[in-house]
């Protein structure tokens, strides 16, 4: 993988050794194992030590319902406190993780006028993830209220303008989708020059991304988990995509995916650094009838909304360094 520098962590230094990926000679594969079926509208699992705006949302929301946390994207010590305070308050079970039932105590439905401010920024910066552009205020705008319908009409919910339990669900689940496509992390992670890097020695990207971050499916299609422990591409993700791509997603700290099929910006599972790796960061590479092929042109058409090119335009090689 490409070498780069995270601060305070090591360089990248390793190799897939399995999939047919490059690396060192003589690794053999794991066999690649399905996980547990769910929904693209599902709510995720939000725990310690994750990051991002899911994390960024249980702080606005936990604080909404009088458990102060920082608001700071990072899942520490000090929000799993005030989640389990709000758990217990709530009479949900105490363990400090956000799934299905705690997401469903936390949302609160805000609309046009309403003044319950910081679940009303945590609207904002959901609907910021999944392309809008809005000040993120604390107060219920005329843009706000059109950026909920338009979003609301683009997932087949009720344009009602009314952030309700349906659309809180559909907008933290993933990062959506224009075209079919989605980035693999949110927005706010990396800036545009992060999806045009070169690989340093095949075609493929390395995104340099704390651990903990989730990541989404660039293209929609069928997954399946890559268990390979401490080797080559450790904990993953690998998407045979509907556009005749195969999407490899690489050093997971964890997956979270549906066996079957999951569609384009649901989240995949969160960064970090298993396998052949020395830095938490996301490999990603495409796969064209069995051919690695580059794609930041792919992505960056996908960060820059636009057209994005077929898998069968992109290059064999000139992404490398």
């Amino acid at each position: 993988m490409r070498r780069f520098l995270i601060p305070v962590v090591g360089v990248v230094v390793g190799a897939l050794t399995a999939l047919g990926l490059p690396g060192a000679a003589g690794a053999a594969a794991s066999p690649l194992s399905p996980v547990p079926t769910v929904s693209a509208a599902s709510w995720p699992l939000v725990q310690d030590g994750h990051q991002g705006t899911n994390v960024r949302t249980v702080q606005h929301l936990v604080t909404q319902h009088g458990h102060t946390t920082a608001v700071d994207g990072i899942f520490g010590p000090n929000t799993e406190r005030e989640v389990r305070a709000f758990q217990q308050a709530e009479g949900l079970a105490v363990d400090g993780i956000v799934g299905p039932n705690t997401w469903a105590g936390l949302v609160v439905p805000v609309a046009e006028g309403s003044t319950a401010t910081h679940a009303v920024e945590a609207a904002q910066e959901q609907l910021n993830k999944h392309g809008a552009d809005l000040p993120v205020t604390g107060s219920f705008d005329t843009a706000t209220g059109t950026a909920v319908r338009d979003f609301q009409d683009e997932h087949g919910i009720d344009p009602t303008g009314t952030v309700d339990t349906a659309t809180w669900r559909e907008l933290i689940a993933g990062v959506g989708a224009v075209g079919g496509y989605s980035l693999p992390l949110d927005r706010s992670a990396q800036p545009r020059s992060a999806y045009a890097a070169s690989h340093h020695d095949y075609p493929a990207i390395d995104i340099p991304v704390w651990s903990g971050h989730s990541v989404y499916a660039v293209n929609g299609g069928r997954a399946v988990k890559i268990d390979q422990g401490s080797r080559g591409c450790g904990n993953g993700v690998q998407v045979t995509g509907r556009d005749g791509g195969v999407y490899t997603y690489c050093h997971f700290r964890s997956p979270a995916v549906a066996s079957g099929e999951v569609e384009a910006g649901q989240l995949l599972g969160y960064s970090g650094t298993s396998g052949n790796s020395s830095g938490p960061h996301l490999h990603l590479q495409i796969k064209r009838n069995g051919t690695l092929v580059c794609p930041q042109r792919l992505l960056l058409a996908i960060y820059d909304g636009d057209t994005v090119p077929s898998i069968g335009s992109l290059p064999t090689s000139g992404c490398t360094h």
